[in-house]
């Protein structure tokens, strides 16, 4: 019997007219429109938006400065869903990514701080969708409301404690929407934009120049990586989840990195690479071979996330 990775929750609601709707909407319509060069310099090599992670957590620690983040080797263990919010967990996890990036790699003075997850489900789904319950969401809501709405980073605000992943109010929210207290303060962090992503190819430029993919569909895979870090695609969920990165070389793939907490999936998660480097994937993460990718993408909704309003500008359209 095909063995299924089936252990937590998905949400990733799929809808072709909705997706296109959203299209028409953006700013702009494919890579080519927001990043022209990006396609061109793709040079097929390594890049990993998670080693952006590990360094920061590196300088940290090697200036003694305590970090209040639950730790998993060389990375941060902060997404574990246990409701049907994989897609602000996904939208969150990817913006988490570009802070970081933009912290080690383009030298952005700043303190990462985490994106609370629980606002933007519960904005995507009374706020952006008009729905109540805890039944999922589209791929573009979350991403939409911290465009139009702003997010959190993680901490307390007045009654409400947003300082860990909060499953209470998971429901809450998701119920009755953001809380008016929460509005004014979300306001002021806001996503500038998203792209929309329609093949293997210009997904892995941006990743290639440092952003992240956020994308939903509902392709399932084997529940334990294969010793280059590969999950063979089987069976099918709803899922939604940030893509952390490119390897290239003779097997090439995405980094999949979703959110069901740490053990998911087993298997060997250091990996040779063909430069010869020795990976240690972040838990809960696997490679995509580009085939699969493409099926996802065809039959899903995956955007290239643009920067955050708290950050540097940068000379492409895509960050104005």
């Amino acid at each position: 019997m095909a063995e299924l990775l089936a252990p937590g929750p998905g949400g990733c609601i799929l809808d072709e007219k909705v997706k296109e709707q959203v299209w028409s909407m953006l700013p702009f319509n494919n890579v080519m429109g927001a990043a022209p060069d990006f396609l061109s310099a793709d040079d097929g090599a390594d890049i990993f938006l998670f080693d952006a992670e590990a360094e920061y957590l590196k300088v940290l620690s090697e200036a003694e400065i305590p970090i209040s983040w639950k730790m998993v080797g060389p990375y941060l263990l902060n997404h574990h869903q246990t409701r049907s919010d994989c897609t602000s967990h996904a939208a969150s996890g990817a913006m988490e990514d570009e802070q970081l990036v933009e912290i080690m790699w383009r030298g952005t003075a700043a303190e990462f701080q985490p994106i609370c997850t629980e606002p933007l489900y519960g904005g995507a789904v009374v706020t952006i969708m008009g729905w109540k319950g805890d039944n999922g969401a589209y791929t573009n809501a979350p991403l939409k409301y911290a465009i139009d709405y702003g997010f959190l980073p993680r901490g307390a605000y007045g009654t409400y404690d947003l300082t860990v992943y909060n499953d209470s109010l998971v429901m809450e929210f998701c119920k009755k929407g953001v809380p008016s207290s929460l509005l004014e303060s979300q306001a002021a962090f806001k996503l500038r934009t998203i792209v929309p992503i329609r093949n293997y190819e210009e997904g892995s430029a941006f990743l290639r120049q440092g952003y992240s993919v956020v994308g939903g569909s509902n392709q399932g895979f084997s529940m334990t990586r294969d010793k280059d870090g590969f999950c063979r695609p089987q069976g099918s969920w709803a899922h939604c989840t940030r893509f952390r990165g490119r390897r290239g070389g003779k097997r090439p793939g995405w980094a999949y990195g979703q959110s069901w907490g740490a053990g998911v999936p087993g298997g060997p998660k250091k990996v040779t690479l063909d430069s010869g480097r020795e990976l240690e994937l972040p838990e809960g993460t696997f490679f995509v071979d580009p085939d699969t990718i493409n099926r996802m993408i065809t039959q899903g909704e995956f955007y290239a996330i643009s920067k955050m309003d708290s950050f540097k500008t940068l000379d492409y359209k895509f960050f104005a």
